[in-house]
């Protein structure tokens, strides 16, 4: 059963889609329908652009990313402020999507960052093959942050996770990773790989690289299963671990009480560095869950919001790897030259990007930053919550930090396929992003995240809170 243009086989996502008493999919995928409909009564000059895009750009973006809205075609921004953007047909949305974290300190903000992001563009230089003291700064305060002692700046979080698994590579003399189901590390192809059924491991995509092997340096394993995870790392021949806190690609997936310590401990028993990676859960606060929660990794990354949105990945080192990295530059490099390792390009770390990043950090990344976000995430939780008992609805919303997570189904996941099921594909999320899209909210649209900023208010999360409850009372036939 097709819906509309969009592209979306609801077959596809059958074994995925949850059933509830009291919401019949038919009834519910008429409602998308509508909504569809709506969209395109509403965003006639996107249409237009996107009918001439098509003749020059992949799916009509410069980004597939871009595209991941199942519509029937993508709504093209003509501004972005605070926590608004207006599109250009002049429709304006409460933004609780912000670009998928990187702009969640907010648009063109008004203030010290931005100020002096555009005084480094105006004045002081884009890029230089020279460091400045900035970059200095922002190590300081990364490892005041974070409490890892060193520190390299790339382009995206891809490229810290691509460095890093080099790295570990090059320092340990072995070739494999092993990472976790449904887990996500950005564009490394090595991790573009799951395991859709035990055991048979796969690449995402089924026409990526073929003839190779996706298990050949790969190893996958399911989240919170510490018992797999040694037998996986027994062969002493897995370089780097890497995970999130929690996984959040698919929902969320929680870590079960011991997790992480026994992540430490079998790392440190084989020999494997263990990675994590906050792209996602830097909206914790200003040094991730991995200050929050005593985290203990080898090697730390993020990107996203880290420099005020621009594209700066960071890659934190405990002193032993740094020292070993160091020496291998020391004593390996053809003629000195470090480019030669194929660690960075020739436009990280930039005067730019490294001026953003210490801005963020001297300015966004403070624990009075966090608690306006926090408190705005708090107030939406409760009220959201509210409206599933209201209705009796059998659906959760957990936030943490500042990331909240809505699931079509009732319980806690601890595994991948749990999450994947509450993300309610089939008709529960679709319904509930393409609504609120219509109506002036704009959500994050593949996994149901909602992000709140410092600019975020309680009247903001209470137009959400009454978007959800008309969602759920159309759910229901009400």
């Amino acid at each position: 059963m097709a819906a509309t243009k969009t592209g979306l086989i609801y077959d596809d996502y059958a074994t995925l889609t949850p059933v509830h008493a009291g919401i019949d999919l038919t009834h519910l995928r008429r409602l998308v329908a509508e909504e569809l409909e709506l969209y395109q009564k509403r965003t006639p000059k996107s249409a237009e652009l996107f009918a001439r895009a098509q003749k020059h750009m992949v799916k009509g973006v410069p980004c597939t990313w871009q595209a991941d809205w199942f519509l029937p075609y993508t709504f093209y921004v003509e501004r972005a402020k605070g926590n608004r953007l207006w599109d250009v047909d002049g429709n304006e949305y409460i933004d609780f999507h912000f670009a998928d974290t990187p702009a969640i300190f907010g648009h063109s903000p008004d203030n010290a960052v931005t100020r002096g992001i555009a005084d480094q563009l105006l004045n002081r230089g884009v890029t230089s093959l020279a460091p400045t003291e900035d970059a200095i700064a922002s190590a300081e305060m990364l490892a005041e942050k974070v409490g890892l002692p060193f520190w390299y700046v790339t382009l995206s979080a891809s490229d810290s996770n691509r460095m890093a698994i080099n790295l570990a590579r090059s320092i340990t003399k072995r070739s494999k990773l092993l990472m976790f189901n449904v887990g996500y590390h950005g564009t490394v192809d090595d991790t573009l790989k799951w395991m859709p059924r035990p055991g048979k491991i796969e690449f995402r995509w089924a026409h990526f690289r073929p003839g190779e092997d996706p298990a050949a340096v790969t190893k996958i394993v399911e989240f919170n299963d510490l018992e797999a995870v040694e037998r996986a790392l027994k062969a002493e021949d897995v370089a780097i671990l890497l995970t999130e806190p929690f996984l959040t690609d698919g929902g969320f997936t929680m870590p079960r009480e011991g997790w992480h310590q026994g992540l430490r401990e079998l790392c440190t028993r084989y020999g494997t560095l263990l990675l994590i990676d906050e792209t996602h859960t830097q909206t914790s606060g200003p040094g991730g869950l991995t200050r929050e929660w005593g985290l203990d990794p080898d090697i730390w990354v993020s990107g996203k919001s880290i420099g005020a949105g621009l594209p700066v990945g960071v890659m934190g080192l405990k002193e032993e790897w740094a020292r070993k990295w160091q020496a291998l530059l020391d004593g390996f490099t053809p003629w000195g030259v470090c480019g030669l390792t194929g660690q960075g390009t020739t436009n990280s770390a930039n005067m730019l990007c490294l001026r953003a990043l210490r801005l963020s950090l001297e300015h966004n990344y403070t624990d009075a930053t966090f608690a306006k976000m926090f408190d705005s995430m708090n107030h939406l939780q409760r009220g959201m919550q509210r409206v599933i008992e209201k209705h009796g609805a059998p659906f959760r919303v957990d936030a943490v930090g500042a990331r909240l997570n809505v699931s079509f189904t009732p319980d806690v996941c601890y595994d991948a396929l749990s999450a994947a099921k509450g993300v309610g594909f089939g008709g529960y999320r679709e319904y509930w992003l393409y609504y609120c899209l219509n109506r002036g909210v704009v959500l994050i649209p593949i996994v149901n995240m909602i992000l709140t900023g410092p600019d975020t208010t309680f009247d903001d999360c209470d137009k959400l809170v009454q978007l959800w409850d008309e969602t759920l009372a159309h759910m229901y036939g009400k």
